[in-house]
């Protein structure tokens, strides 16, 4: 008489556990990936606020060339275990309205992690080491 077995043959059990792995290695860089972006979203805006803090604590500077001197006065600060350096630049900006166009500075500050590179992205360098605020 011919017994009936029943279970997974070693292919079957093999292909499951290689899928189940996909599936779990996946998941694993997905969430490895999603902390480092938020990691860098918390930054960015940590940075943005202290550098708009600094602004706000400034805004009485009497023209545009002393809203530089007083950011970069400032220095540098302390994040995450690194130094920060703090750029600042004046972009002339125009604005037009029923009375005709208008001449004005807008501060540029830039943070990154030497103060020629934020001196640089402040004045108008892209880089991707900046924090950039007011362009």
């Amino acid at each position: 008489m011919l017994s009936k077995q029943t279970g997974f043959t070693v292919i079957e059990v093999v292909v499951s556990m290689v899928i189940f792995t996909v599936i779990v290695i996946g998941s694993g860089m997905l969430m490895k990936h999603s902390l480092n972006v938020q990691k860098e979203m918390n930054r960015s805006t940590f940075i943005s606020n202290y550098m708009q803090e600094r602004l706000r604590l400034i805004e009485n500077a009497a023209s545009e060339a002393d809203i530089c001197t007083q950011i970069l006065a400032i220095g540098s600060f302390p994040f995450d275990g690194a130094v920060l350096h703090i750029g600042c630049a004046i972009e002339l900006v125009e604005i037009t309205n029923a009375a005709g166009t208008i001449s004005t500075g807008w501060p540029v500050i830039a943070v990154a992690s030497s103060q020629a590179i934020a001196q640089a992205c402040a004045e108008g360098t892209d880089a991707d080491e900046c924090y950039i605020i007011g362009r």
